[in-house]
Protein backbone atom coordinates (compact mmCIF):
# COMPACT_ATOMS: atom_id res chain seq x y z
CA UNK A 1 0.00 0.00 0.00
CA UNK A 2 1.33 3.71 -0.71
CA UNK A 3 2.75 5.62 1.81
CA UNK A 4 0.02 8.59 1.35
CA UNK A 5 -2.73 6.43 1.87
CA UNK A 6 -1.30 5.02 5.05
CA UNK A 7 -0.95 7.97 6.05
CA UNK A 8 -4.75 8.76 5.19
CA UNK A 9 -5.54 5.88 7.07
CA UNK A 10 -3.95 6.65 10.16
CA UNK A 11 -5.70 10.28 9.75
CA UNK A 12 -9.06 8.70 9.79
CA UNK A 13 -8.58 6.66 12.68
CA UNK A 14 -6.87 9.72 14.74
CA UNK A 15 -10.76 11.01 13.90
CA UNK A 16 -11.73 8.53 16.66
CA UNK A 17 -9.74 9.62 19.44
CA UNK A 18 -13.11 12.27 19.49
CA UNK A 19 -14.06 9.02 21.28
CA UNK A 20 -13.42 8.95 25.03
CA UNK A 21 -13.16 5.08 25.13
CA UNK A 22 -11.38 4.46 21.79
CA UNK A 23 -7.68 4.73 22.77
CA UNK A 24 -7.73 2.12 25.31
CA UNK A 25 -10.14 0.00 23.51
CA UNK A 26 -7.83 0.20 20.51
CA UNK A 27 -4.88 -1.35 22.44
CA UNK A 28 -6.58 -3.95 23.99
CA UNK A 29 -8.04 -5.05 20.70
CA UNK A 30 -5.00 -5.09 18.68
CA UNK A 31 -3.62 -7.57 21.20
CA UNK A 32 -6.46 -9.86 20.08
CA UNK A 33 -6.47 -8.84 16.29
CA UNK A 34 -4.25 -7.95 13.62
CA UNK A 35 -5.14 -5.20 11.27
CA UNK A 36 -3.53 -5.62 7.75
CA UNK A 37 -5.89 -4.75 4.91
CA UNK A 38 -8.99 -2.61 4.79
CA UNK A 39 -11.67 -5.77 5.95
CA UNK A 40 -9.42 -5.51 9.45
CA UNK A 41 -9.86 -1.94 9.37
CA UNK A 42 -13.82 -2.25 8.99
CA UNK A 43 -13.89 -5.09 11.41
CA UNK A 44 -12.20 -2.97 14.08
CA UNK A 45 -15.29 -0.31 13.51
CA UNK A 46 -18.13 -2.78 13.44
CA UNK A 47 -16.74 -4.57 16.87
CA UNK A 48 -16.16 -0.83 18.43
CA UNK A 49 -19.27 0.21 17.69
CA UNK A 50 -21.05 -3.54 19.31
CA UNK A 51 -18.52 -2.68 22.33
CA UNK A 52 -20.17 1.21 22.58
CA UNK A 53 -23.36 -0.50 22.35
CA UNK A 54 -23.58 -2.99 24.99
CA UNK A 55 -21.74 -0.51 27.13
CA UNK A 56 -24.77 2.41 26.74
CA UNK A 57 -21.95 4.71 25.31
CA UNK A 58 -23.42 4.39 21.82
CA UNK A 59 -25.24 8.47 21.38
CA UNK A 60 -26.00 10.03 18.45
CA UNK A 61 -22.50 11.95 18.57
CA UNK A 62 -20.51 8.44 18.11
CA UNK A 63 -22.48 7.29 15.48
CA UNK A 64 -21.70 10.25 13.42
CA UNK A 65 -18.17 9.86 14.13
CA UNK A 66 -18.34 6.00 13.14
CA UNK A 67 -20.54 6.72 10.20
CA UNK A 68 -17.73 9.47 9.01
CA UNK A 69 -14.75 7.67 9.62
CA UNK A 70 -16.27 4.29 7.58
CA UNK A 71 -16.65 7.07 4.78
CA UNK A 72 -13.33 7.99 5.03
CA UNK A 73 -12.02 4.36 4.44
CA UNK A 74 -14.08 3.56 1.70
CA UNK A 75 -12.63 6.70 -0.02
CA UNK A 76 -8.83 5.46 0.64
CA UNK A 77 -10.30 2.28 -0.47
CA UNK A 78 -11.25 3.45 -3.48
CA UNK A 79 -7.79 5.02 -4.24
CA UNK A 80 -6.10 2.69 -3.58
CA UNK A 81 -8.00 -0.37 -5.48
CA UNK A 82 -6.16 -1.38 -9.10
CA UNK A 83 -10.15 -2.60 -9.98
CA UNK A 84 -12.05 0.64 -9.69
CA UNK A 85 -13.68 -0.24 -12.96
CA UNK A 86 -15.36 -3.00 -10.86
CA UNK A 87 -16.35 -1.81 -7.44
CA UNK A 88 -18.58 0.48 -5.28
CA UNK A 89 -18.54 2.18 -2.50
CA UNK A 90 -21.38 2.30 -0.52
CA UNK A 91 -20.47 5.29 1.69
CA UNK A 92 -19.74 7.12 -1.05
CA UNK A 93 -23.35 6.15 -2.55
CA UNK A 94 -26.04 9.20 -2.70
CA UNK A 95 -29.36 9.07 -1.22
CA UNK A 96 -31.84 7.62 -3.97
CA UNK A 97 -34.64 6.78 -1.91
CA UNK A 98 -36.70 9.06 -4.26
CA UNK A 99 -35.64 7.21 -7.53
CA UNK A 100 -38.47 4.78 -6.87
CA UNK A 101 -41.03 6.91 -6.16
CA UNK A 102 -40.66 8.90 -9.00
CA UNK A 103 -40.09 5.68 -11.51
CA UNK A 104 -43.71 4.71 -10.39
CA UNK A 105 -44.97 8.25 -11.40
CA UNK A 106 -43.32 7.97 -14.53
CA UNK A 107 -44.92 5.12 -15.48
CA UNK A 108 -48.53 6.58 -15.01
CA UNK A 109 -47.29 9.20 -17.36
CA UNK A 110 -47.51 7.04 -20.16
CA UNK A 111 -50.74 6.73 -22.12
CA UNK A 112 -51.98 3.42 -23.58
CA UNK A 113 -50.58 3.92 -26.79
CA UNK A 114 -48.08 2.54 -28.27
CA UNK A 115 -45.80 3.17 -31.33
CA UNK A 116 -43.39 1.93 -33.47
CA UNK A 117 -40.76 3.56 -35.10
CA UNK A 118 -37.97 2.40 -37.61
CA UNK A 119 -34.66 2.57 -36.12
CA UNK A 120 -32.50 4.95 -39.08
CA UNK A 121 -29.32 4.43 -40.35
CA UNK A 122 -30.04 0.22 -39.94
CA UNK A 123 -27.95 -1.33 -38.17
CA UNK A 124 -27.93 -4.20 -39.78
CA UNK A 125 -28.44 -4.84 -43.54
CA UNK A 126 -30.77 -7.87 -43.05
CA UNK A 127 -32.54 -6.76 -40.12
CA UNK A 128 -34.91 -4.20 -39.68
CA UNK A 129 -35.82 -3.17 -35.94
CA UNK A 130 -38.14 -1.25 -34.42
CA UNK A 131 -38.70 0.72 -31.10
CA UNK A 132 -41.38 0.89 -29.25
CA UNK A 133 -42.55 4.26 -28.33
CA UNK A 134 -44.61 4.68 -25.02
CA UNK A 135 -47.44 7.87 -25.65
CA UNK A 136 -46.61 10.30 -22.75
CA UNK A 137 -49.30 12.85 -21.61
CA UNK A 138 -47.32 16.16 -21.92
CA UNK A 139 -48.78 17.79 -19.11
CA UNK A 140 -48.55 15.17 -16.31
CA UNK A 141 -44.21 14.79 -17.54
CA UNK A 142 -43.87 18.40 -17.05
CA UNK A 143 -45.65 18.31 -13.57
CA UNK A 144 -43.47 15.39 -12.76
CA UNK A 145 -40.57 17.02 -13.90
CA UNK A 146 -41.43 19.78 -11.89
CA UNK A 147 -41.78 17.83 -9.03
CA UNK A 148 -38.65 15.81 -9.46
CA UNK A 149 -35.86 18.42 -10.66
CA UNK A 150 -34.72 20.19 -7.57
CA UNK A 151 -33.16 16.35 -6.90
CA UNK A 152 -30.99 17.73 -9.90
CA UNK A 153 -30.39 13.79 -10.56
CA UNK A 154 -28.86 12.75 -14.01
CA UNK A 155 -31.52 9.83 -14.35
CA UNK A 156 -34.14 11.98 -13.64
CA UNK A 157 -33.26 14.40 -16.15
CA UNK A 158 -32.34 11.68 -18.86
CA UNK A 159 -35.11 9.84 -18.63
CA UNK A 160 -37.54 13.62 -19.06
CA UNK A 161 -36.00 14.46 -21.60
CA UNK A 162 -36.16 10.86 -23.41
CA UNK A 163 -39.62 11.35 -24.41
CA UNK A 164 -38.99 14.48 -25.87
CA UNK A 165 -36.14 14.35 -28.01
CA UNK A 166 -38.10 11.12 -29.39
CA UNK A 167 -41.28 13.50 -30.19
CA UNK A 168 -39.22 15.94 -32.27
CA UNK A 169 -39.33 18.34 -29.06
CA UNK A 170 -35.72 18.89 -29.03
CA UNK A 171 -35.76 22.43 -27.68
CA UNK A 172 -37.16 21.71 -24.44
CA UNK A 173 -36.17 18.25 -24.57
CA UNK A 174 -32.16 19.09 -24.86
CA UNK A 175 -32.36 21.62 -22.86
CA UNK A 176 -33.58 19.60 -19.78
CA UNK A 177 -30.37 16.73 -21.33
CA UNK A 178 -28.05 19.32 -20.65
CA UNK A 179 -28.50 18.91 -16.76
CA UNK A 180 -27.48 15.23 -17.02
CA UNK A 181 -24.33 16.49 -19.13
CA UNK A 182 -23.19 18.78 -16.27
CA UNK A 183 -22.69 15.50 -13.88
CA UNK A 184 -21.38 13.21 -17.08
CA UNK A 185 -18.88 15.79 -17.95
CA UNK A 186 -17.38 16.31 -14.21
CA UNK A 187 -14.77 14.30 -12.32
CA UNK A 188 -15.48 13.60 -9.29
CA UNK A 189 -19.08 12.80 -10.40
CA UNK A 190 -21.01 12.02 -7.04
CA UNK A 191 -22.90 9.54 -9.17
CA UNK A 192 -20.13 7.61 -10.17
CA UNK A 193 -21.04 4.98 -7.42
CA UNK A 194 -24.63 5.08 -8.47
CA UNK A 195 -27.13 2.58 -10.88
CA UNK A 196 -29.41 5.04 -11.68
CA UNK A 197 -26.99 7.92 -12.21
CA UNK A 198 -24.66 6.21 -13.83
CA UNK A 199 -27.36 5.00 -16.39
CA UNK A 200 -28.39 8.86 -16.94
CA UNK A 201 -24.84 10.21 -17.35
CA UNK A 202 -24.27 7.43 -19.81
CA UNK A 203 -27.18 7.92 -21.97
CA UNK A 204 -27.11 11.60 -21.73
CA UNK A 205 -23.70 11.46 -23.27
CA UNK A 206 -25.13 8.70 -26.01
CA UNK A 207 -28.02 10.92 -27.07
CA UNK A 208 -25.80 13.93 -27.24
CA UNK A 209 -23.41 12.36 -29.94
CA UNK A 210 -26.44 10.88 -31.60
CA UNK A 211 -27.90 14.73 -31.98
CA UNK A 212 -24.52 16.15 -32.86
CA UNK A 213 -23.78 13.73 -35.29
CA UNK A 214 -20.32 13.40 -36.52
CA UNK A 215 -20.32 16.75 -38.67
CA UNK A 216 -21.47 18.71 -35.42
CA UNK A 217 -19.13 17.03 -33.25
CA UNK A 218 -16.06 18.37 -35.44
CA UNK A 219 -17.71 21.75 -35.54
CA UNK A 220 -17.66 22.27 -31.36
CA UNK A 221 -14.56 20.12 -31.42
CA UNK A 222 -13.25 23.37 -33.33
CA UNK A 223 -14.43 25.69 -30.14
CA UNK A 224 -13.78 23.32 -27.62
CA UNK A 225 -9.80 21.25 -28.17
CA UNK A 226 -9.82 17.73 -27.95
CA UNK A 227 -13.86 17.68 -27.77
CA UNK A 228 -14.32 14.95 -29.95
CA UNK A 229 -11.77 12.94 -28.30
CA UNK A 230 -13.35 13.54 -24.73
CA UNK A 231 -16.81 12.70 -25.78
CA UNK A 232 -15.80 9.24 -27.26
CA UNK A 233 -13.65 8.07 -24.44
CA UNK A 234 -16.19 8.90 -21.58
CA UNK A 235 -18.98 7.30 -23.51
CA UNK A 236 -16.54 4.35 -24.06
CA UNK A 237 -15.66 4.43 -20.11
CA UNK A 238 -19.59 4.86 -19.11
CA UNK A 239 -20.14 2.19 -20.87
CA UNK A 240 -17.77 -0.45 -19.88
CA UNK A 241 -17.94 0.62 -16.17
CA UNK A 242 -21.84 -0.07 -16.84
CA UNK A 243 -20.95 -3.68 -17.72
CA UNK A 244 -18.06 -4.31 -15.32
CA UNK A 245 -21.13 -3.67 -12.28
CA UNK A 246 -23.86 -4.47 -13.66
CA UNK A 247 -23.01 -7.87 -15.09
CA UNK A 248 -26.40 -9.50 -13.79
CA UNK A 249 -28.66 -6.73 -15.56
CA UNK A 250 -30.14 -7.57 -18.94
CA UNK A 251 -29.28 -3.69 -19.82
CA UNK A 252 -26.03 -4.85 -20.53
CA UNK A 253 -26.61 -6.23 -24.06
CA UNK A 254 -27.05 -2.47 -25.09
CA UNK A 255 -24.40 -1.43 -23.40
CA UNK A 256 -21.78 -4.45 -25.68
CA UNK A 257 -23.82 -3.67 -29.16
CA UNK A 258 -23.52 0.44 -28.52
CA UNK A 259 -20.01 0.26 -27.74
CA UNK A 260 -19.27 -2.14 -30.39
CA UNK A 261 -21.60 0.29 -32.73
CA UNK A 262 -19.79 3.65 -31.16
CA UNK A 263 -16.17 1.79 -32.09
CA UNK A 264 -17.03 0.78 -35.38
CA UNK A 265 -19.05 4.73 -36.61
CA UNK A 266 -15.76 6.44 -35.14
CA UNK A 267 -13.42 3.63 -36.37
CA UNK A 268 -10.94 5.98 -37.52
CA UNK A 269 -10.86 8.24 -34.27
CA UNK A 270 -10.42 4.93 -32.48
CA UNK A 271 -7.30 4.13 -33.91
CA UNK A 272 -5.76 6.74 -32.76
CA UNK A 273 -7.13 6.78 -29.12
CA UNK A 274 -6.50 2.66 -29.25
CA UNK A 275 -2.82 2.77 -30.53
CA UNK A 276 -0.87 1.47 -33.21
CA UNK A 277 -1.51 -2.71 -32.91
CA UNK A 278 -5.09 -2.45 -31.90
CA UNK A 279 -7.68 -2.83 -34.31
CA UNK A 280 -10.77 -1.07 -34.01
CA UNK A 281 -13.10 -3.61 -35.95
CA UNK A 282 -11.49 -6.55 -33.51
CA UNK A 283 -13.02 -4.79 -30.62
CA UNK A 284 -16.28 -4.01 -32.40
CA UNK A 285 -16.35 -8.26 -33.49
CA UNK A 286 -15.33 -8.96 -29.51
CA UNK A 287 -18.41 -6.45 -28.07
CA UNK A 288 -20.88 -7.98 -30.71
CA UNK A 289 -20.49 -11.26 -29.60
CA UNK A 290 -20.68 -9.94 -25.98
CA UNK A 291 -23.69 -8.74 -26.08
CA UNK A 292 -24.90 -12.12 -27.88
CA UNK A 293 -23.45 -13.79 -25.66
CA UNK A 294 -25.09 -11.90 -22.34
CA UNK A 295 -28.14 -11.95 -24.34
CA UNK A 296 -28.38 -15.87 -24.18
CA UNK A 297 -27.53 -16.04 -20.27
CA UNK A 298 -30.68 -14.09 -19.65
CA UNK A 299 -32.62 -16.48 -22.47
CA UNK A 300 -33.17 -13.91 -24.93
CA UNK A 301 -32.86 -15.12 -28.32
CA UNK A 302 -35.16 -12.40 -30.51
CA UNK A 303 -33.42 -11.51 -34.13
CA UNK A 304 -31.97 -8.92 -32.75
CA UNK A 305 -30.24 -10.24 -30.01
CA UNK A 306 -29.26 -13.58 -32.34
CA UNK A 307 -27.71 -10.75 -35.30
CA UNK A 308 -25.51 -9.75 -33.04
CA UNK A 309 -23.58 -12.86 -33.19
CA UNK A 310 -24.04 -13.07 -36.98
CA UNK A 311 -22.25 -9.53 -37.06
CA UNK A 312 -19.32 -10.46 -35.12
CA UNK A 313 -19.12 -13.73 -37.13
CA UNK A 314 -18.73 -11.69 -40.27
CA UNK A 315 -16.42 -9.38 -39.55
CA UNK A 316 -14.69 -12.51 -38.76
CA UNK A 317 -14.79 -14.44 -41.59
CA UNK A 318 -15.02 -11.76 -44.41
CA UNK A 319 -13.48 -8.79 -42.43
CA UNK A 320 -16.66 -6.78 -43.32
CA UNK A 321 -20.46 -6.61 -42.10
CA UNK A 322 -21.46 -7.07 -45.67
CA UNK A 323 -20.44 -11.02 -46.73
CA UNK A 324 -17.78 -10.92 -49.80
CA UNK A 325 -15.16 -13.56 -50.79
CA UNK A 326 -12.57 -12.65 -48.74
CA UNK A 327 -11.07 -14.58 -46.17
CA UNK A 328 -11.37 -11.76 -43.34
CA UNK A 329 -9.62 -11.91 -39.83
CA UNK A 330 -9.99 -15.71 -40.09
CA UNK A 331 -7.44 -16.44 -42.80
CA UNK A 332 -5.27 -12.76 -41.34
CA UNK A 333 -4.99 -13.54 -37.61
CA UNK A 334 -3.66 -16.84 -35.92
CA UNK A 335 -6.32 -16.77 -33.27
CA UNK A 336 -9.48 -18.37 -33.47
CA UNK A 337 -12.92 -15.88 -33.32
CA UNK A 338 -13.07 -16.82 -29.80
CA UNK A 339 -9.59 -15.96 -28.76
CA UNK A 340 -10.23 -12.63 -30.78
CA UNK A 341 -13.15 -12.42 -28.62
CA UNK A 342 -11.43 -12.73 -25.51
CA UNK A 343 -8.71 -10.43 -26.33
CA UNK A 344 -11.27 -7.63 -27.09
CA UNK A 345 -12.88 -7.86 -23.86
CA UNK A 346 -9.68 -7.56 -21.84
CA UNK A 347 -8.48 -4.66 -23.46
CA UNK A 348 -11.84 -2.95 -23.37
CA UNK A 349 -10.72 -3.19 -19.16
CA UNK A 350 -7.53 -1.66 -19.89
CA UNK A 351 -8.75 0.64 -21.86
CA UNK A 352 -11.18 2.14 -19.56
CA UNK A 353 -8.79 1.82 -16.66
CA UNK A 354 -6.75 4.22 -18.83
CA UNK A 355 -9.34 6.47 -19.93
CA UNK A 356 -10.93 6.60 -15.78
CA UNK A 357 -7.56 7.70 -15.13
CA UNK A 358 -7.18 10.61 -17.11
CA UNK A 359 -11.20 11.39 -16.06
CA UNK A 360 -9.42 11.30 -12.79
CA UNK A 361 -6.97 13.64 -13.61
CA UNK A 362 -9.91 15.98 -14.77
CA UNK A 363 -9.23 15.96 -18.47
CA UNK A 364 -12.46 15.14 -19.45
CA UNK A 365 -13.89 18.02 -17.36
CA UNK A 366 -16.14 20.66 -19.29
CA UNK A 367 -17.38 23.98 -17.87
CA UNK A 368 -21.20 24.87 -17.63
CA UNK A 369 -21.01 27.24 -20.38
CA UNK A 370 -18.89 24.95 -22.51
CA UNK A 371 -22.45 22.26 -21.80
CA UNK A 372 -24.41 25.50 -23.14
CA UNK A 373 -22.57 26.17 -25.84
CA UNK A 374 -22.40 21.98 -27.13
CA UNK A 375 -26.26 21.86 -26.34
CA UNK A 376 -27.40 25.51 -27.56
CA UNK A 377 -25.73 23.88 -31.06
CA UNK A 378 -27.27 20.60 -30.78
CA UNK A 379 -30.73 22.84 -31.01
CA UNK A 380 -29.73 24.48 -33.95
CA UNK A 381 -29.03 21.27 -35.73
CA UNK A 382 -32.76 19.67 -34.19
CA UNK A 383 -35.27 22.10 -34.97
CA UNK A 384 -38.71 21.60 -33.50
CA UNK A 385 -41.20 19.11 -35.15
CA UNK A 386 -43.54 18.15 -32.67
CA UNK A 387 -46.89 18.41 -34.32
CA UNK A 388 -45.41 16.94 -37.62
CA UNK A 389 -44.22 14.01 -36.12
CA UNK A 390 -46.80 12.96 -33.53
CA UNK A 391 -49.55 13.81 -36.60
CA UNK A 392 -47.25 11.25 -38.71
CA UNK A 393 -46.88 8.37 -35.86
CA UNK A 394 -50.72 8.48 -35.28
CA UNK A 395 -51.43 7.95 -39.19
CA UNK A 396 -49.23 4.91 -39.34
CA UNK A 397 -51.17 3.08 -36.54
CA UNK A 398 -54.03 3.77 -38.54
Amino acid sequence: MDDKYIKELRNALSVLNSIKSFPDYYVNYLQKHKIENFSDFFDLLDYFKEHLQSNNGLGEEEKIIISHVKSLLEKVRYKNNSSKLFITTNHLKPNEEFINSFLEEYHLVETDNLYFKEIKPRRFKTITEKIVLYGIDGRKLYTLFEKYKGYNHPFIFYLISEPLINAKNYSQGISILEESLKYAFRYPNIYWNSLYGLEGCMWALFNIQFLLKKDGISVIDKKISLFRIKLLKLIYLYLTRYICIHSNDPRIIDCYSNRGRLVKDYSMDFIAIFGLGVNPEIQCLSDYYLGYQSAIKFNLFAPPFMQLRWESMKLYRHGSHIPNSTGGYQDIEDRTWMELVRDGEIRSIHFAKFFLSEFENYDYNLTNDQIKYICNYAKERNKDDFENYTNNLKSKQT
